[in-house]
């Protein structure tokens, strides 16, 4: 069965080879690259936009103590995203 790791939008071919790594990586349990790739999830940085996946990467990371996931964790459930909380 394939998997899919991710889903791209259109990308230069050498942003393409940068957005393999980091899946890569982060597939590996990199939390540097789970984090970054959930940033590209939830920007739609290179990828389709996809907040529950940008979860699921950002979750991975702060589970091993990683402090920018663990801010990216609670960044969209404080409101940001949704408008809720007004800036």
């Amino acid at each position: 069965m394939e998997r899919t790791l991710f889903k791209l939008t259109e990308v230069a071919p050498a942003y393409l080879c940068l957005v393999c790594k980091i899946v890569l990586s982060a597939d590996q349990g990199y939390a540097k690259a789970q984090n970054a790739l959930g940033d590209m999830y939830f920007f739609g940085d290179g990828v389709a936009e996809d907040d529950s996946e940008a979860m699921t990467w950002y979750r991975r990371a702060a589970d091993q103590a990683f402090s920018e996931a663990q801010f990216s964790v609670g960044y969209p459930m404080a409101g940001y995203r949704t408008g809720a909380l007004d800036v």
